[in-house]
C-alpha cells in the first residue's frame, strides 16, 4: 500500500492544481467544483482573481451570491499555502445557514469530480476548514465583533489574506474600517456582499465615492435578480405582487439590488392617506365581512392617547395573498387621554356588544394587560393578545419584518397604497399626521424595522396611538368571525372574485 502523503504541499499534484486555477476562480468553479456558473458569478469571480483586488457586490434575491463565495473561500483555500480566509456578517448565524451550508455542498461536488483527490486534504468543521496537518496556519474561519467593539476584528495580517463580508451594509463601519486596516500586503483581497440596505455608510460608499468609477480602489458591481439565469420569471412576478410594485423601495433593495432612490424615511406620505378619507368603501355589505374593535392602552399621564378603532374587515395577508385583507374604519368609540382604563373598558365592553361577533384586539404592551383582564372580568369574549414586539410566526415574515409592528403597518401602507382601505373623517389630523410620520428602515438582514416610540419622542414625533390602532388590523394573528348581518356568498365565487384582483393588481405592478 503507498504511503499515505500529509502534506498538500507535498502533493505532486498540488503545483499544477495551482499554476492553473490561483488566478481563475471560473476556471476552479467550473472544472474543480463542478459547478454552472452565470455570468454575474464570473464578473465576481474575474474582480477577486488579481492581487490587492477589491471587490464590492449589492444584489438581490437568488443570484447565487452565497455560493459565490463560497466558491471563492475554496479556491483561495486550495490555491495559496498557508493563506487566511476570515468570513464575517453581522450574525454569526447568517455565514452557519449561507456559507457554510454552501461549502458542505461544494466539498461533495469536488469528491465527485476529476479532482476528488484534493477533497482529502481539506475539513470543514463547525466553524473552521482547514487544511489537515495545518489547522492553525492554514484554514477559512468566522470572526465577527459585536457593535462597539471593532477590535475583535483585529490581528488577521497575513501573505495571501482573504476578508470576505456577507450583509455587510449592516455591519458596523468601525469593524469594517478594522478589517481595511489590516490589508497590508499587495497580496490581500477583500469582497463585500449585501443587500444595499442603507443610503449612507462605508458599504454604500464603496459603491459611491470609493468606487472605481471615482477612481477608488473598490470595483463595485450589481447582481440584479430581474437579470440572473438562475432566477425565474415566476419568482420576479410574485415579488413585484408582494413588494408593492417595482417602484417600491424593498423592490429596488431586495430584487434588483439597488440602493433605494426613496430618500424618504417615512412609510407613507400625507397624499396616499388623503386619498382614502371618505372613499367608497372597500367591503359591500353583503360580503361575509368581521367586526373587530382595535384598542392601543394609553400610558397615562397624558403622554399618549387610549384609542378603540373599529373596523369591518375581510380577507387575509398582503399584497401577495389570493385575497388579501382589506378594511373599513367604520367608528372611533374612544379617543381619550382623560378616561381611566375602567371607564374605557367598559365603553370597549359595551361597543363590542352592540356588534355582531365581535373580536376585540388590545394591545398588552405596558398598562395593555391590566385592560385586558378588565375585559375578561366583563366576560367579553373573542378576545385576542397582541405583542407586537415580537417575532412574525410565518417563516416568510420572519424574512421581511423585524416584529410584528413592523409587519402589520408595512401591510397598512400596502392597503393605503391600493386602495384596499377607507377612513372616516372624524380625527382626521391624527390620523394625517401620525400615518405620514412613521420612521423606519432596513435592518442587517434587509428587514423592515419601525422606529421605536421612544426614539419617535426623541425626535420630536408624538405617539400613533390612532394609526397604530388601524395597523392592529393587519396583523397576521389577528383573525375574524363573520359577522351574522354580513352577506353569505359563495365560496366559488369569493375565489373568483380574489383571482381576478390579484390578476389585475399584478398586471397593473408589471406595467409599473
Amino acid at each position: 500500500m503507498p504511503k499515505k502523503i500529509k502534506a498538500l504541499t507535498a502533493d505532486p499534484r498540488w503545483e499544477n492544481f495551482c499554476l492553473a486555477y490561483a488566478f481563475d476562480p471560473t476556471r476552479f468553479a467550473i472544472e474543480v467544483c463542478g459547478l454552472q456558473v452565470t455570468w454575474q458569478q464570473i464578473d465576481l469571480f474575474d474582480s477577486l482573481a488579481p492581487f490587492g483586488s477589491r471587490t464590492t457586490v449589492s444584489s438581490g434575491h437568488g443570484t447565487g451570491k452565497t455560493r459565490a463565495l463560497a466558491t471563492g473561500a475554496l479556491w483561495h483555500l486550495l490555491c495559496y499555502a498557508d493563506s487566511n480566509t476570515y468570513l464575517t456578517a453581522p450574525k454569526l448565524a447568517t455565514l452557519q445557514e449561507g456559507v457554510w451550508k454552501e461549502l458542505s455542498t461544494i466539498k461533495e461536488h469536488i469528491e465527485a469530480g476529476p479532482h476528488a483527490w484534493i477533497a482529502d486534504y481539506f475539513e470543514i468543521k463547525a466553524k473552521k476548514v482547514y487544511v489537515k496537518g495545518a489547522s492553525m496556519r492554514w484554514f477559512i474561519m468566522c470572526r465577527t465583533a459585536p457593535r462597539g467593539s471593532p477590535e475583535g476584528m483585529a490581528g488577521t495580517h497575513n501573505n495571501y489574506l482573504l476578508w470576505m463580508a456577507d450583509e455587510a451594509s449592516g455591519i458596523p463601519d468601525p469593524n469594517l474600517k478594522v478589517i481595511s486596516g489590516a490589508l497590508t500586503d499587495a497580496r490581500n483581497r477583500w469582497i463585500m456582499c449585501s443587500q444595499p440596505t442603507r443610503s449612507s455608510g462605508f458599504f454604500y460608499e464603496t459603491h459611491h465615492g470609493l468606487s472605481a468609477e471615482n477612481n477608488g480602489p473598490w470595483n463595485n458591481m450589481v447582481m440584479n435578480s430581474e437579470e440572473s439565469p438562475i432566477v425565474s420569471d415566476k419568482f420576479i412576478a410574485d415579488k413585484i405582487l408582494e413588494y408593492g410594485g417595482k417602484e417600491s423601495t424593498e423592490y429596488q433593495v431586495k430584487v434588483q439590488g439597488r440602493f433605494p432612490e426613496n430618500s424618504d424615511r417615512y412609510l407613507l406620505g400625507r397624499a396616499a392617506i388623503e386619498r382614502r378619507i371618505d372613499a367608497p368603501r372597500v367591503i359591500g355589505e353583503h360580503e361575509p365581512y368581521g367586526n373587530l374593535l382595535l384598542v392601543d392602552v394609553g400610558a397615562g399621564m397624558y403622554r399618549d392617547k387610549t384609542v378603540a378603532v373599529h373596523a369591518r374587515v375581510i380577507g387575509f395577508g398582503g399584497p401577495e395573498a389570493l385575497e388579501p385583507r382589506r378594511m373599513d374604519v367604520m367608528d372611533i368609540p374612544i379617543y381619550t387621554a382623560g378616561l381611566d382604563w375602567t371607564d374605557s373598558a367598559g365603553r370597549v365592553a359595551e361597543a363590542a356588544r352592540q356588534l355582531s361577533n365581535c373580536t376585540i384586539a388590545v394591545d398588552c404592551g405596558g398598562q395593555g394587560v391590566q385592560f385586558l383582564k378588565l375585559l375578561e372580568r366583563l366576560e367579553i369574549p373573542n378576545l385576542v393578545k397582541i405583542y407586537w414586539g415580537n417575532p412574525c410566526f410565518r417563516k416568510e415574515y420572519k424574512e421581511r419584518f423585524k416584529d410584528l409592528r413592523a409587519q402589520c403597518l408595512v401591510h397598512l401602507k400596502f392597503a393605503v397604497e391600493q386602495n384596499r382601505v377607507s377612513f372616516i373623517r372624524p380625527q382626521m389630523k391624527d390620523l394625517l399626521d401620525q400615518g405620514s410620520r412613521i420612521p423606519y428602515f432596513f435592518d442587517e438582514m434587509a428587514r423592515f424595522r419601525i422606529v421605536s416610540k421612544e426614539d419617535m419622542r426623541g425626535e420630536g414625533l408624538k405617539s400613533p396611538d390612532l394609526w397604530d390602532s388601524i395597523g392592529f388590523g393587519f396583523l397576521e394573528n389577528v383573525h375574524y368571525i363573520q359577522a351574522e348581518n354580513g352577506g353569505v356568498v359563495d365560496s366559488n365565487v369569493r375565489k373568483k372574485s380574489a383571482r381576478e384582483r390579484a390578476m389585475a393588481a399584478l398586471q397593473q405592478a408589471a406595467a409599473a
